[in-house]
């Protein structure tokens, strides 16, 4: 049906504001910038799309990977 997709998907995009919002709170939290923002939501919509098809553990293991992969840049 069109509009449980669409519930799946307005889930998946809220899901992934939340993952890229998390990421500006805290005490270690980054400045806050648009671009940033909209980077990481898109990352989050990546990783919601890993969780749904390939599990949690594959989600989490992309994320750490991208981690390392960026500090290594640093």
């Amino acid at each position: 049906c069109h509009w449980r997709r669409w519930g799946h998907m307005r889930r998946a995009l809220v899901a992934a504001a939340a993952f890229s919002a998390w990421h500006y709170t805290g005490p270690m939290a980054d400045s806050f910038s648009w671009w940033s923002f909209v980077f990481r939501w898109v990352c989050g919509l990546v990783f919601t799309l890993i969780y749904r098809f390939r599990g949690f553990a594959p989600a989490v293991w992309t994320h750490v990977l991208y981690d390392v992969w960026v500090m290594a840049l640093r």
